[in-house]
């Protein structure tokens, strides 16, 4: 790859220091449950990186991991995830982290938010290193990613490239604690009307779409896809070519909302407003509902969020595997939920409009991800400079 002849070319392994990390006792109680963030290979899910579920105490800190502060870049060397995605970030406060992960912590003159983007940029290339261990983990072999060359602009054109950016990832990050908040209002709104309404089975609520369609003979065509993988990934379907998808979906052709019947235990609860001509699918793994006459999308969303809803479902799965029990379409919609029928006009308008915001929010989040993901080679190799993308990120951002 060439860079512009104003910028220097480096390596990763010369862009600064290498450190490793390690995982403190897991049989003493005293190294854990602290409140320093643990990042592990399952934990580093999110490029700007502030927490985990799992969380060291100073003294566990200070036996069998590292310790890291803000503005040090995180990424994933060994792990399941690496035969598909390339995990990394940068630190937003200090961590610890485990041997699965290495960091890297900027030189002088490398801007840290301009390395962390420089690193992204070169996914498909770290891909390309991965190598199989031992039970058919990813690993990346160390000299050959330190071997690695980015470009180097002067110092303020680094923090306008990484302004430019994190512009986008700040709008879509503030999305994303939005969507959060609906879905906390909603599940509020769901909690607080159980015993304010009678109970019904879902099938008087909704009705199940049970089209289906083969996805791979559009070819080319994009289609939206709504998976147990997207869904837990990002909360959004993915957005491929029909070809990529091997079996046959569920067409969702109208607003709907999607219940998992895969391990019900788990809340996988999602709705879909298929946009205007782009194919959506659903896997099989969700009851797709279409809410009935006299009731709306939100309302609907309200009913199947229901705690006692979710439990019953829990206890009408078949299959002896932990991992793969499923419950029958039949016994789903047989299950009693609340009857959102007798909400008050004003509880279930508000309810449609947190459940539209969640969608408004979604779709720029989408489109914002898209610009980003097209201007992040551009600008990391010189091809475009900032004064061109920052008009189109502005426009974006309008």
């Amino acid at each position: 790859m060439t860079f512009p002849t104003d910028w220097c070319v480096t390596t990763l392994g010369q862009a600064g220091q290498w450190l490793s990390g390690g995982t403190p006792s897991t049989t003493e109680p005293a190294f854990w449950g602290g409140d320093i963030p643990w990042i592990g290979s399952g934990s580093l899910t999110q490029f700007h990186i502030s927490d985990s579920e799992r969380r060291v105490t100073e003294l566990g800190a200070a036996n069998g991991t590292r310790i890291v502060g803000p503005g040090t870049v995180l990424m994933v060397v060994r792990g399941m995830s690496l035969l598909s995605e390339f995990r990394m970030g940068l630190t937003a406060r200090t961590v610890a982290f485990g041997q699965d992960c290495k960091a890297l912590l900027p030189r002088s003159d490398l801007d840290a938010l301009f390395l962390a983007y420089a690193l992204k940029a070169k996914t498909s290339a770290i891909l390309d290193l991965v190598d199989r261990a031992g039970h058919g983990t990813g690993r990346l072999n160390m000299d050959q990613l330190a071997a690695q060359a980015i470009g180097v602009p002067g110092i303020r054109e680094q923090r306008d490239i990484a302004a430019t950016l994190g512009a986008l990832d700040d709008k879509i990050e503030s999305n994303r604690r939005l969507i959060n908040i609906c879905s906390a209002l909603l599940d509020a709104m769901s909690s607080s009307f159980v015993l304010d309404v009678d109970s019904v089975p879902l099938s008087h609520l909704a009705e199940p779409i049970r089209d289906t369609f083969d996805p791979s003979s559009l070819g080319t065509e994009l289609i939206d896809h709504f998976s147990i993988p997207a869904f837990d990934a990002q909360g959004l379907p993915d957005r491929t070519t029909g070809a990529s998808v091997i079996s046959a979906k569920l067409r969702v052709d109208r607003p709907a909302v999607l219940v998992s019947r895969l391990n019900p235990k788990t809340n996988r609860t999602w709705f879909a407003v298929p946009e205007p001509g782009v194919s959506a699918g659903c896997s099989t793994e969700f009851l797709v509902l279409a809410p009935k006459a006299g009731v709306t999308l939100g309302s609907l969303w309200l009913a199947v969020r229901d705690e006692g809803f979710r439990s019953l479902l829990a206890q009408r799965v078949t299959g002896t595997s932990g991992s793969h029990q499923r419950v029958k379409p039949l016994d789903a919609l047989a299950t009693e939920v609340p009857d959102v029928r007798q909400l008050l006009a004003a509880d279930v308008q508000a309810a449609d409009e947190l459940l539209s915001l969640m969608h408004q929010r979604r779709i720029e989040t989408t489109k914002l991800a898209a610009l980003r993901h097209a201007l992040l080679p551009e600008l990391l190799s010189g091809r475009i400079r900032v004064p061109e993308a920052g008009e189109a990120v502005e426009s974006a951002l309008a």
